[in-house]
């Protein structure tokens, strides 16, 4: 059971991976975006356009480049969402407006929403008012009449046709499998090998090492695909750029959770200033800094601005030492 999850969760990291890789081709496009103050809210792909790079997904028609046209909170779900589910996002995407309006110390749109689902989300679509989005594929719905933009992708509902090939990947093996058969047929340099081929690979390599009876039949078929053995050693052939990638990776990784930080120590002491009525000095700053770097406890830190009294507050502020 336990590897069956594992498996589940490597397939998901391949969506996401997928996903960063594609619209990071007409902006900045994150994974597992943390949201303040709460640690287990995390969207899976946070998306914000960039107009110097928009003509670049060009190339890329249909879905994703109406996704591409404004910030986005992206959910990518391996089955049906439910509205528990559905609740949870809209906790998070007010969540995060907050955060983003208290970091830049302007007003945001409230970001559109897309829920890219492997399975179709009855139960959602029973219990709010969804319309196909005029204009748009088969498969595609939006809200209605809420007065922000949430959308839904049903991936096995997408025509087959050259637009929604990266999306389908992004579905059940089933709808990855038949997608592959389209991708392989695609020129060698074409946009779509660019952003996939890397990321199939390492999905098949998890895959190729696991124990084939916890495979199910489509998983099998996948890590029987001829064609990544051949891919496989090109990647070998390439692997200075792909070291060269990931230092890069490493790189923006550094600097998320630096901008995470400064955004945490921002939203704790606006609420602090609130509290005490008065600017923080830097030496306050500074210490507040230190704490929240040794406590990463975020219920203790709110109970700690919240609720202790003003004068505990100022000690805390006034010592380095971390008290619960």
């Amino acid at each position: 059971m336990r590897e069956r999850f594992m498996l589940r969760n490597r397939s998901d990291q391949f969506g996401k991976n997928v996903l960063r890789e594609l619209l990071s081709l007409g902006g900045d496009a994150r994974t597992e975006e943390e949201v303040p103050p709460g640690n287990a809210q995390r969207i899976d792909v946070w998306f914000i356009p960039d107009p110097t790079r928009r003509e670049v997904l060009v190339r890329v028609l249909g879905i994703v480049a109406k996704i591409a046209e404004n910030p986005a909170m992206i959910e990518l779900w391996s089955e049906a969402f439910g509205v528990r589910g559905f609740h949870a996002s809209m906790r998070k995407l007010y969540d995060w407006h907050h955060t983003l309006e208290l970091r830049d110390k302007r007003l945001w749109c409230l970001p559109s929403t897309w829920h890219l689902c492997a399975r179709r989300p009855d139960a959602v679509f029973a219990e709010f008012l969804w319309e196909p989005v005029p204009g748009g594929p088969v498969g595609l719905y939006r809200l209605v009449d809420q007065g922000f933009p949430v959308f839904v992708v049903v991936i096995p509902e997408l025509p087959r046709v050259r637009e929604t090939l990266l999306l389908r990947l992004l579905g059940r093996p089933a709808d990855r499998l038949a997608a592959m058969a389209e991708l392989e047929a695609l020129e060698a340099d074409a946009v779509e090998h660019q952003v996939a081929d890397e990321w199939l690979i390492r999905l098949y390599s998890d895959l190729k090492q696991a124990d084939p009876a916890s495979l199910a039949e489509e998983e099998r078929e996948f890590v029987m695909g001829a064609w990544l053995e051949e891919r496989d050693r090109n990647l070998v052939k390439n692997a200075v750029e792909t070291t060269r990638r990931e230092t890069r990776r490493e790189t923006q990784r550094k600097t998320r959770r630096e901008t995470q930080r400064k955004t945490r120590r921002e939203f704790v002491s606006h609420f602090i200033r609130m509290r005490i009525g008065r600017e923080l000095t830097k030496r306050e700053l500074s210490t507040l800094g230190k704490h929240l770097d040794q406590d990463k406890d975020d219920a203790r830190i709110a109970v700690i601005v919240g609720q202790w009294p003003v004068s505990e507050l100022l000690a805390w502020l006034a010592s380095t030492d971390k008290q619960s």
